[in-house]
């Protein structure tokens, strides 16, 4: 099985339909969602910041029930002390982007899908686009 963390810029892509992101961002997440030799992960610290976010665009109750559909294809990654500690530890300037990479690295992550790259480079688990990820996914 192959562990991949979606970062919470395409899932906000998807649920509020964000555009130009949105197509890709919603077919990285679906093919994965339908591939069995995919676990698809989220960092626990991700739900609230896309909780708030989404919840501007879709309200309260709207955003609930997004998450909870999403939640019955993606698995929520735990964050603990010793990764908030690891991230702390790095000297990447986004924190948020520093406990992703090390929710990776303890789920054993084998890509991070992201439209954020540049706050990935030198990571472990290596970051792509959602369209790299459909274009190595693609059927020939």
């Amino acid at each position: 099985m192959r562990n991949i963390l979606f970062d919470s810029d395409v899932i906000i892509d998807v649920l509020t339909k964000r555009e130009p992101f949105f197509i890709d961002s919603a077919r990285a997440l679906d093919f994965a969602a339908h591939d069995p030799g995919i676990n698809l992960y989220i960092a626990a610290h991700a739900v609230t910041n896309i909780f708030y976010i989404v919840r501007r665009s879709l309200g309260v109750t709207e955003t609930r029930q997004s998450i909870k559909h999403l939640l019955q294809k993606i698995e929520v990654a735990g964050v603990n002390d010793a990764i908030i500690r690891d991230a702390l530890a790095t000297n990447l300037k986004d924190f948020e982007d520093a406990v992703n990479i090390k929710t990776a690295e303890a789920i054993n992550a084998e890509l991070i899908i992201t439209r954020n790259l540049p706050d990935y480079e030198g990571a472990d688990v290596p970051a792509i686009s959602p369209a790299t990820f459909l274009g190595m996914n693609a059927k020939s």
